[in-house]
């Protein structure tokens, strides 16, 4: 499952699709047709779905690119030994070792550059197999904007800004 698919997520649901992988995205349904046209087979509105009251989804994978719901959700929805990715974010090292005891890969990813990874991203988008998109575009001296609209969590592609030289 990839939790809205907006800046990094819809890279995400791309690059899962790609890998073959069956991909639900968590996304309002006014987003359900772009989420499917970057390749996602299941798309669960986050206006309505409510994962307490939800039969479990036996989920291997969660991406949850924003952070924006607290593990505890996502448990019951987990199929054995599932991971659980929050970028950039950490759960405190208490939560890890709960999810840890009970099976769960749970781990914090940071950024970092590998050579491999890097090359096998080029090779997807000169397939075009992935491919990038720019929700809005604005200009440096407008970054607070630019910062209010990414906390929204409803874009569709990446925020740019741009610096004129």
């Amino acid at each position: 499952m990839i939790l809205r698919a907006g800046g990094v997520g819809h890279y995400a649901v791309q690059m899962a699709k790609a890998t073959g992988a069956y991909v639900i995205a968590l996304k309002s349904a006014a987003n359900a047709g772009w989420v499917t046209n970057l390749g996602a087979d299941e798309i669960i509105d986050y206006n309505t779905f409510d994962f307490n009251e939800a039969s479990s989804l036996q989920l291997n994978l969660v991406l949850d690119a924003g952070g924006r719901y607290p593990a505890s959700l996502y448990e019951k929805h987990f199929a054995p030994g599932a991971a659980l990715f929050y970028l950039p974010h950490q759960l405190p090292g208490e939560k890890m070792q709960y999810y840890k005891s009970k099976g769960f890969d749970v781990r914090f990813t940071g950024v970092f550059t590998e050579e491999r990874a890097i090359d096998d991203i080029a090779t997807l988008l000169k397939e075009g197999k992935v491919k990038s998109y720019i929700d809005k575009t604005f200009a440096f001296t407008d970054m607070k904007a630019a910062f209010e609209e990414m906390k929204k969590g409803t874009t569709r592609g990446k925020i740019v800004v741009r610096m004129d030289i």
